[in-house]
């Protein structure tokens, strides 16, 4: 289910301030809404990790359990998910954790502050009568063994869809000009232990950082995409975080295997191996989706008389999709992958270096970078005039290899080790797009030979066009090609 989006402006206030009696928004009209007085119990780690990654989980009686999560806000707004669970305060929901578990990963949770608000609102009204934002004044209470603010006041304007543009800076004006406050009470309340970084931060780096801080950084910068994807990735709302996530354990595993020779082999091995168990289990469920979804575009250009039978085929496939994604779910809500999230976390702040490492990057991995580009060139070299599908399915693969190696290393590199991953990512484009259609091919014709009449007859013809756009894509890639041979560096020839 997805969640409701938050979006919201805090202000510091003082505890004497009074609200004006009068208030001059245009076209607005202010209407008095509730007081009331809340007890929420926040859950963290004691390490308060949700915290740090500008997440929360909390308990209220009359609302259950929420989580929230965070959103790409502004400098004006914090902007995060609402996610609502059933439930009672001994008994936190496992669908609730299972949000917060890239987070939270092996450890456990606790609670951490109970805070009690007495809260007055106000909602302001457009000319139509609907609700375009709340004006909320909480006067805060928090106690805990870690609380480093344990009372303090703050208003907050919690817009709605329609909210009028600089409607929290007129706000702000009707109430002095009061501080901003761009993090959320539990934050506010715990204080700098709460307002750190996150575990896993990807290093800034210049031109003279060593290759182990490439690595890393390479590292983190993955593990970071997995983490706050991973969320998305469960709800299912959005295919786009289950892609990210499956870019990022593809990525991670194309740079251990880029940097094995400065890395310790046996723990880049195993760590290898665990991130191709996750790479499959979340490709087989991206896989379904990029077919659904070019399939669905497919099916509304067919003729009226092929739309039933496009249905069924439709339903079909759905079915395959949901499949998979419910032993994805498994896998992800399994100790296996809480356990490989705590041994990313842990590459990505400590990768296992050998002492080579130590030396300037520039140095070091620009030829390491250049090796998946050698090995790209000589499976080009030995490949049919007419390759194979399945031949250019492995030119993609190693494509992306040498697009991620120099990506890797492009703060040493400058800019010709960019042109180079940017032509390497347009040739990647056109053979993803033929790989795509083949794949689509496949499954339409078995699902023709498994099928009769109008539907055997339907996936026949979207076949065809699926057909027509391998061929295209096939005339296409060697002009990508030959750009990507100019592209690369001269020192890689």
């Amino acid at each position: 289910m997805p969640g409701a989006v938050e979006a919201e402006a805090k202000f510091s206030v003082p505890p004497d301030l009074r609200l004006p009696r009068r208030w001059d928004l245009e076209g607005l009209t202010v209407r008095p809404g509730q007081r009331s007085r809340l007890t929420t119990l926040y859950h963290d780690t004691p390490d308060l990790r949700l915290a740090r990654w500008g997440a929360s989980l909390r308990y209220r009686a009359s609302e259950g359990w929420t989580v929230k999560l965070p959103t790409a806000g502004t400098e004006e707004l914090l902007v995060r998910t609402e996610h609502r669970f059933p439930g009672q305060a001994n008994a936190l929901p496992a669908a609730a954790l299972d949000l917060v578990r890239a987070f939270v990963r092996s450890a456990e949770v606790q609670p951490v502050a109970t805070m009690r608000t007495r809260r007055t609102s106000l909602s302001l009204v457009d000319p139509d009568g609907g609700e375009v934002a709340q004006v909320v004044d909480d006067r805060v209470s928090v106690s805990g063994p870690g609380v480093a603010m344990p009372a303090f006041r703050e208003i907050e304007v919690e817009l709605r869809d329609g909210a009028p543009a600089g409607l929290v800076a007129s706000v702000a004006r009707h109430l002095g000009d009061p501080e901003p406050i761009p993090r959320s009470k539990l934050v506010r309340a715990l204080g700098p232990p709460a307002e750190a970084p996150p575990e896993v931060v990807p290093p800034r780096l210049g031109s003279e950082a060593s290759a182990a801080e490439v690595i890393k950084g390479a590292l983190a910068s993955s593990v970071v995409r997995l983490l706050v994807n991973d969320a998305g990735t469960r709800l299912g709302t959005d295919p786009e975080s289950l892609h990210q996530c499956r870019v990022a354990v593809r990525r991670l595993r194309s740079d251990l295997r880029t940097f094995a020779s400065l890395l310790e082999a046996e723990w880049t091995d195993a760590l290898r191996e665990e991130l191709r168990w996750l790479g499959g289990s979340l490709g087989r469920v991206r896989d379904r989706d990029v077919l659904l979804e070019t399939l669905r575009d497919r099916a509304l250009a067919l003729p009226p008389t092929m739309r039933r039978p496009a249905e069924r085929l439709l339903r079909n496939l759905r079915a395959e999709q949901q499949e998979h994604r419910r032993a994805l779910l498994e896998d992800l809500s399994g100790g296996r992958y809480a356990a490989l999230l705590d041994r990313v976390v842990e590459a990505a702040n400590a990768p296992a270096v050998l002492p080579d490492a130590a030396d300037v990057a520039g140095s070091v991995l620009l030829p390491v970078a250049a090796r998946p580009w050698t090995r790209l060139k000589g499976f080009v070299d030995e490949m049919d005039a007419d390759p194979r599908d399945e031949n250019l399915h492995q030119l993609r693969i190693r494509t992306k290899r040498a697009r991620y190696a120099a990506e890797a290393v492009g703060v040493v590199g400058g800019r010709p080790v960019a042109r180079f991953a940017r032509a390497a990512a347009s040739l990647q484009d056109v053979l993803g797009m033929h790989h795509d259609a083949v794949v689509a091919v496949d499954w339409l014709r078995e699902a023709a030979a498994r099928s009769s009449g109008g539907v055997a007859f339907t996936a026949g013809a979207v076949a065809s066009t699926f057909w027509n756009d391998a061929a295209r894509t096939r005339d296409q890639w060697p002009k990508a090609w030959k750009k990507l041979v100019k592209r690369a560096p001269e020192e890689w020839s």
